[in-house]
């Protein structure tokens, strides 16, 4: 049993161990699960975080790169956008024609200025950025509340799709009830799934 504090601490350790070449690969074993899942779901739109390089996460814009190349009809992508001062987000077309510039924290995100926005009812699946999670799908992220909040104005039967190199810890003991759980995640071995 671990609280939120020590599951950011112990994944992010184990996250930041990974060299690159393990990284990209097990990154390519996810894209495999991903692209086996996305069909039989009927995805169209699909929300996703734009991975970020200095902190390890399951690289986004690569998964993008080899579900856009290897299903004849992918889902069109989505991204979000923090607005500073309210943890909250607006979100984007992701195609290639977007530029993604970084913010404050230096995450890439779609320029508003040349960007088109969505409402959040139009999104079918969502990639959620974690740090760890466990056997009943509870979800530790960063801290902030920008994805809870998020996640809670999206239909109910939007799907909310992890993405992990790791395995899950057995229990995440200070959930709070305003925390979203996970549908399911994706790791390099298997898919863990959870009823609604």
């Amino acid at each position: 049993m671990l609280t939120k504090q020590q599951c950011r601490e112990l994944f992010l350790a184990r996250r930041m161990a990974i060299e690159p070449a393990e990284h990209r690969r097990l990154t390519g074993l996810i894209a495999v699960r991903l692209l086996k899942f996305l069909p039989s779901e009927s995805i169209g739109w699909l929300h996703s975080y734009v991975s970020e390089g200095f902190r390890n996460e399951v690289d986004t814009t690569y998964i993008r790169k080899i579900v856009n190349e290897t299903l004849p009809t992918h889902p069109r992508w989505v991204a979000p956008r923090m607005l500073p001062g309210s943890r909250r987000m607006a979100h984007y077309l992701w195609d290639d024609d977007t530029l993604l510039v970084p913010n404050r924290w230096g995450i890439k995100e779609p320029d508003p200025l040349l960007s088109q926005p969505l409402p959040v009812d139009e999104f079918d699946a969502v990639l959620v950025p974690l740090l760890g999670y466990d056997q009943q799908g509870h979800r530790v992220g960063y801290g902030g509340g920008y994805y809870d909040r998020f996640l809670a104005e999206c239909r109910p039967d939007v799907l909310k799709i992890g993405l992990s190199f790791f395995e899950p810890v057995p229990v995440i003991t200070d959930i709070n009830e305003w925390d979203v759980s996970l549908s399911c995640c994706v790791t390099p071995t298997r898919i863990y799934r959870w009823p609604e």
